[in-house]
């Protein structure tokens, strides 16, 4: 079993996850990969926003989210 990470950590590691995935956006551009794997990365990419979004807040809030 995974033991769970603080919201600090978590944080870091979804701002990790955004830039990896702008790099692998513009390697899947110059590939020429298919518009169903384009739009599934950037689905993976909205959803880690949204996560990055969220840990940023609740920690300006003092975590009380």
């Amino acid at each position: 079993m995974y033991k769970s990470i603080n919201l600090d950590d978590a944080k870091y590691r979804s701002g990790l996850a955004m830039s990896l995935y702008e790099v692998i956006m513009s390697i899947a551009a110059k590939e020429e990969c298919s518009i169903e794997l384009r739009d599934l990365i950037a689905l993976a990419c909205d959803i880690n926003q949204e996560i990055n979004r969220s840990l940023g807040a609740a920690l300006n809030s003092g975590g009380e989210e």
